[in-house]
Formats: C-alpha cells, structure tokens, sequence
C-alpha cells in the first residue's frame, strides 16, 4: 500500500471521530481495503503510526490528551524539540 493512501486512510479515521455531532451518533467509514468500519461511539484514545498524524490530530482536536501511542520520530519532532513544540506547547 502506497503511504499516501496510508496517510489518507488515517486522516479519514481521524477526522471522521472528531466531526461534529459524533459524540453522539455512530460513525461509519469505508476504508482503503472497501470494508465498513462503525464505531458506536467516538474512540477515547488514538494511536498513529503515520509519522505526520499526530500534530494533525493535535491541530484538530487542540489536544494530544488523547494520543496513548505514536511513531517515536514524531514524539520528538513534534512534542519534544523542534518547531512544533514551540509552537503548540503543552497546557
């Protein structure tokens, strides 16, 4: 599988927990392989692989309380030193 239909295969999941009214409803999304993944209720916790995937979520969502696992790359470059931390620092 190419890694942008990986990057994009995430991003889809990502964002479809975080849209609005989702707390509430069930969401539902087909994924690169043509399977139907329904979540009854939005994940409470989120682990990326795709190197990029958590500031976006971060940037989404406003937080990364919710991040339990990620590609260790971007727990530096994006929580740790480097640009990004300076720029979204931890609250």
């Amino acid at each position: 599988m190419s890694s942008r239909l990986k990057t994009f295969t995430a991003l889809a999941l990502l964002l479809s927990a975080l849209l609005p009214g989702a707390a509430s409803a069930e969401t539902a999304f087909l994924d690169h392989r043509g399977k139907t993944i329904t979540f009854a209720k939005p994940p409470e916790r989120v682990v990326t692989i795709v190197r990029s995937a958590p500031i976006i979520y971060r940037a989404v969502d406003g937080k990364a309380d919710r991040i339990v696992g990620m590609n260790k790359d971007s727990l530096v470059r994006y929580f740790t030193s480097g640009i990004y931390a300076e720029m979204l620092p931890a609250t």
